[in-house]
């Protein structure tokens, strides 16, 4: 079978929350997504343009102020489409993570520890952004449901954030035992 274009049913499930111009997608998945879902703007314009073209979304120019924009709305045909991938299983979890690859295949020492140290910060970071998001939840402006949904991502993603923090923390120890051993033998 084929890989599915995710990014395809990421937007059609976005406007079936609500019609959206593809600044507000752009701007809803870095707010609400981002700690699971990332796409560029290009990507969600060309996607966006192909649903039309394909028959799943209409868009219509509407006057915002002094510009105008351009909102898509879910067809039926989309939300047919929808539904039948929201039924499929999820493919398989593969990870791809360029910080492991590193470590694998580096010498260790100061480059491996530098990495991880930059991989904690951002954990850091994400893990902070997890937490706001978590109490703005109910400023979303979302249903119950979908308020209930995305309190199960960003539960999974804190989760996640935290295990990445504690192996940080244990690579770490683990990369400065050898070092320090090495250090106290040297000094005999």
């Amino acid at each position: 079978m084929p890989k599915a274009n995710i990014t395809r049913f990421a937007v059609l499930g976005l406007l079936n929350m609500q019609p959206r111009s593809g600044y507000d997608i752009k701007r809803f998945v870095e707010s609400t997504l981002s700690h699971f879902w990332h796409e560029s703007y290009r990507w969600i314009y060309t996607t966006l343009d192909q649903l039309e073209a394909d028959g799943l979304v209409t868009g219509r120019t509407e006057d915002r102020g002094e510009r105008e924009r351009m909102v898509y709305r879910i067809a039926s045909k989309g939300r047919k489409a929808l539904g039948d991938w929201l039924t499929e299983p999820p493919a398989e979890l593969r990870v791809r993570d360029e910080l492991l690859l590193k470590i694998l295949l580096g010498s260790g020492g100061r480059g491996a520890t530098r990495h991880i140290k930059r991989h904690q910060e951002q954990m850091r970071t994400r893990h902070a952004e997890i937490a706001d998001l978590e109490r703005a939840l109910t400023g979303l402006g979302l249903d119950t449901a979908a308020r209930h949904r995305l309190g199960l991502t960003l539960d999974l993603s804190r989760r996640l954030t935290a295990a990445h923090l504690k192996w940080c923390d244990d690579a770490l120890k683990t990369l400065e035992a050898p070092a320090a051993r090495g250090r106290k033998t040297r000094q005999r």
